[in-house]
């Protein structure tokens, strides 16, 4: 939010309606456009109600946030992300800022749907009115869900703003925010369906709403809100576990019914560039984000064991017999993908060779996830869908909150153990403690959502940052002279009084004088 929003974005749906229209602006002066032109007609709520998806950062949301977390590095220095990672962000940081700006730009086009949508005389069918302002209240919500973990206490702003009130904005508390965000994701869940047609794919449905209900509800550690909400979802029996893991980050899952939100992508009319921005090397990749060893390091065996129990683990074959998500995740030296042989050694001269340019590996790995080998000869022009909620996350949200609420029974065996065999790897027997079946959650959700955005919000929420994140991180194990070495990656930092949230942006401090920055920045 900044200085010119209560006017700019109090426009900002009718100018970008107007765009197709080259007589729209030439009618009346700028200033007048929203208040004499727009909400007159029901192309105008069509129009804005699509807008709204314009500002949902699958992204940012997905791969770029894994680079801030322990699973992954965003290697090139002059990344925002970067900073982020290694615990050295200050209030200038680009991302910080962006990430804000995005998040208050969709409120405010919420905020204009919801403020004016009655003004339309007729909307046909009736229930359609009712379905718009549901999507403008989830999509409100969805934004103040990040805003709320990544900054803490934020400005909630529940209509369209004139730059003074702007200017006077405060922070309000986190408690009443999230209880703001359950209000309109009620309402959205009371008046959205449950499916679209072919041609309104990626709309968000009744199973959406309640499923961030769910995330929002977890991360608050709200566990009962929680598992009501997962529970409604499995209720509604609309979704279900894609055979193939591999497959739902890369065209064959577009469609998948176990996709509940998405960032619908299309190639040629709204591309993405993931292929080209994390694919490796040999394949024209640019390695923005690569995994860290700590996230190889942490799948288990097929055996269901960590490498460190289990009799499958050999030093000759350290990426053999492992959980066959990490397989569909990433590569590793001797692993191909797309026909390409994957060797980053040093001294290899091989294209993926770690270091051997500003485009290669700096850890001798690289994700797959979200780069199809469909797109090689098209590496910023994917039409593969991001993914934002899947039926997986929704059956361990559920699976974790009755874990933390100590309502143990089959169900939440039945949810851990329908996400493990699905991915080929042993059912969790029977009768595990409650710190046993904590901790199997929490491998499933580390292992299931690589690359979907979860893991940064996972470490903050359990606390455990402060353990996973700071110091030398690595990558590759390689051979010097006949001597082991782990390749050398990243040295974070990370300050737990400060680090928890990110700061607020700097410039919003300016122009908002009763904003306070938080703890440490």
């Amino acid at each position: 939010m900044n200085r010119i929003q209560g006017l700019s974005l109090a426009l900002g749906v009718a100018l970008l309606a107007a765009g197709c229209d080259d007589d729209f602006l030439t009618t009346l002066p700028p200033d007048q456009v929203a208040s004499e032109l727009f909400w007159t007609q029901q192309k105008d709520a069509d129009l804005a109600v699509v807008a709204l998806y314009n500002q949902i950062q699958g992204d940012v949301m997905t791969f770029r946030m894994e680079g801030a977390s322990d699973n992954a590095w965003a290697q090139k220095s002059f990344d925002s992300w970067f900073t982020i990672g290694n615990g050295s962000m200050d209030p200038l940081n680009g991302t910080v800022n962006g990430v804000w700006n995005t998040a208050y730009v969709g409120i405010a086009r919420a905020n204009e749907i919801l403020a004016n949508i009655d003004r339309i005389p007729t909307i046909s069918p009736v229930a359609l009115k009712d379905r718009y302002k549901g999507e403008a209240a989830f999509h409100r919500a969805y934004h103040y869900i990040r805003l709320v973990n990544l900054y803490g206490d934020v400005p909630l702003v529940l209509k369209p703003l004139t730059i003074e009130e702007g200017e006077a904005m405060t922070r309000s508390p986190r408690a009443q925010v999230v209880d703001q965000i359950f209000k309109d994701l009620d309402f959205a869940a009371s008046v959205l369906p449950t499916t679209y047609s072919a041609s309104e794919r990626g709309r968000v449905t009744r199973g959406a709403a309640l499923a961030y209900k769910a995330r929002a509800a977890l991360y608050e550690g709200r566990w009962q809100v929680a598992a009501n909400s997962a529970k409604a979802v499995m209720d509604l029996n609309m979704y279900r576990l894609h055979p193939n893991y591999a497959e739902l980050t890369r065209y064959a899952g577009d469609n998948s019914a176990e996709l509940i939100f998405t960032d619908v992508r299309e190639k040629g009319v709204r591309g993405q560039g993931t292929f080209g921005s994390i694919g490796q090397a040999s394949l024209l990749g640019v390695s923005d984000v690569t995994p860290l060893r700590e996230l190889i390091d942490s799948y288990q065996m097929k055996d269901g064991l960590p490498t460190s129990q289990s009799t499958l683990d050999t030093p000759a074959q350290p990426y053999a017999d492992r959980d066959p998500r990490m397989y569909a995740t990433l590569v590793f030296p001797g692993a191909t993908y797309c026909g390409v042989t994957y060797n980053s050694l040093p001294g290899s001269k091989a294209p993926d060779e770690v270091r051997k340019d500003f485009n290669t590996t700096s850890t001798g790995f690289n994700f797959t996830k979200y780069v199809d080998c469909a797109d090689r000869t098209d590496r910023g022009n994917s039409g593969v869908d991001f993914i934002l909620m899947r039926y997986a996350d929704v059956l361990l949200m559920f699976a974790e909150a009755k874990i933390e609420l100590g309502q143990i029974d089959q169900s939440v065996y039945d949810a851990l153990n329908a996400v493990r065999t699905r991915a080929g790897m042993p059912a969790i027997p029977v009768g595990r403690t409650q710190q046993q079946l904590r901790d199997a959650v929490r491998y499933e959700r580390r292992a299931e959502l690589v690359l979907e955005g979860q893991r940064l919000f996972d470490i903050r929420r359990w606390r455990i940052a402060e353990q996973v994140m700071p110091g030398q991180k690595f990558g590759i194990d390689w051979s010097d002279r006949g001597v082991v070495k782990k390749w050398i990656a990243d040295n974070r930092s990370f300050n737990p009084a400060r680090d928890y949230l990110w700061p607020i942006p700097q410039r919003e401090l300016g122009l908002m004088p009763g904003l306070t920055q938080n703890p440490g920045y």
